[in-house]
Formats: structure tokens, sequence, C-alpha cells
């Protein structure tokens, strides 16, 4: 026998998931629950205080377009690039609940405040490169919205101690326009990219650095990209060698004003 769901106990479910996510996964991040037949007040419960809203608030412009745009075959997005109302980063992901007609009655959007990560990760940044080289908090923030999943990081006692990124990208080097500008990430496009490996100076040849690279080189094969391109000082030419790398040449980046090398690591 077939058991459906009514949407009261559907709506106390979510809460309920809501407040336990947030719960475990702290103070940066917030869930919000919107009754989709309600937009002009749509919020229904909300877990977390990112945005300082509170249920009774109409839904986000953001939401009401999506939904006008897609209707009932509104899919999820996931994620995306926002900013809370004093311009702090967010990354946020939408969820549409559906009833077994599949027609949306709920969303369950997700946000999390990147400030301090992406804070300490340009710090970090900082240590490891001059300043005309090194990204700055705002340009993380925007590469972290857009493409998350290539971000990883060394931690220690829930220390940021190291980091690697990157966007994907049709470039069969890393050209310098990919720095400036995330929304030139694709999905779908064979290479990966890195943008910079940066290890905490106090933590070096401990093989930190190797372990980044080696999980960013198996990242990029899973997702089946034929290589993985970037560009690096002359004395650390060796240091990629080891890891599979290949020197095509002297690069034509202009990045920083430095002399760069392209390499690639075929996977």
């Amino acid at each position: 026998m077939e058991s459906h769901m009514d949407k009261k106990t559907l709506l106390e479910n979510l809460c309920r998931i809501a407040d336990g996510l947030v719960a475990f996964w702290g103070r940066d991040y917030e869930i919000a629950i919107h009754d989709l037949s309600r937009l002009e007040s749509s919020l229904v419960h909300i877990a977390g205080e990112v945005t300082k809203r509170a249920p009774g608030a109409p839904a986000t412009d953001f939401l009401i377009d999506h939904l006008s745009r897609y209707a009932a075959d509104a899919p999820d997005v996931r994620p995306y690039r926002a900013q809370g109302r004093h311009g702090e980063p967010l990354r946020g992901s939408l969820i549409y609940i559906k009833d077994d007609k599949g027609v949306p009655v709920f969303a369950m959007c997700i946000n999390q405040n990147i400030s301090r990560q992406m804070a300490a990760i340009a710090a970090l940044e900082a240590r490891g490169f001059p300043p005309a080289e090194a990204a700055s908090p705002e340009s993380f923030a925007a590469r972290f919205a857009v493409f998350p999943h290539c971000f990883f990081v060394a931690e220690d006692d829930g220390a940021i101690v190291g980091h690697i990124n990157g966007c994907m990208t049709d470039f069969d080097t890393c050209r310098d326009e990919l720095y400036h500008d995330a929304g030139l990430h694709r999905e779908e496009a064979p290479h990966q990219a890195v943008f910079g490996l940066v290890v905490d100076p106090q933590r070096r040849h401990q093989g930190s650095g190797a372990a980044l690279v080696r999980h960013f080189l198996e990242a990029a094969r899973q997702r089946g990209k034929e290589d993985v391109v970037l560009t690096c000082k002359e004395r650390l030419i060796p240091f990629y060698s080891s890891l599979g790398f290949q020197l095509l040449g002297r690069s034509d980046s202009q990045h920083g004003q430095a002399c760069w090398y392209d390499m690639r690591c075929p996977l």
C-alpha cells in the first residue's frame, strides 16, 4: 500500500533536517524553508542566522525569478554565488521539494557565509606569494562560489595550512585571464587548471604540498579530464616534474610581471 505524506508532516520533517544540519555544520551555515504556495510570505522556517531573516519574510528575487522561468520544471541550483546584507560573500544551494505529482511545494535554500574561510585562505596565499601574484579574499570568494569542488585544503587541528585550487577550462595552458574571471570556468571543459598551491612556510618540506597536488590530480582524473595544466616558477619545475608534470616551455603569462613556465600532467 502506498503511503503519501501530508504537507504539514513534510514541513515538520524538513524543519528537523534543517535544524540538525545547521547544528552540525556550525554558525557559518543557514537553511531556509520556503512554502511555494505563498511567495509573499514564503519563509516558514529558518535555521541559522547568516542572512538575519525571520519567518514570514517574502521569497528572494532569485527564487521568484527561478520559479517564473521554469515553473513546475524548476531544477535544483547548486552552487550559486550570493551576498549577505552587508556584502559578505555567500555560497548557496537551492533544492526543490516536490509532491507525488512532481510539483514543487517547498524550497530549501542553503546559505554558507564563506568570509572566514576565504580570509584564512587569502592570508595563507599572502604568505606564499608576492603581493602582485597573490589572489585577494574577494577573488577567492568569487572562485569558490563558482567551482567549490575545485578547492582543496590541508588542515591541522582545524587550521588551514595549505590549499590548492583552479578552474576547468578549454585552454590547454593556464592563461592569465582565468585568474581574474571565475565566470570562465566551464564544467565540461577537457582541461583542469591549477591557479595556486600554497603551504604554510612553517610546514613546508613535510609532504603537504605533494599530497595536495596528488589529490587534485586524482579528482581531475575521476572527472574525466584529459590533463591538469599550470604555470610555475623555474625553481618549482623539479617539484612538479616529480609528480608527473611535463615541461612545455616558457609561458606567455604576465601574471605579477614574473617569469613563468607552462607544465602539463596527462591523466
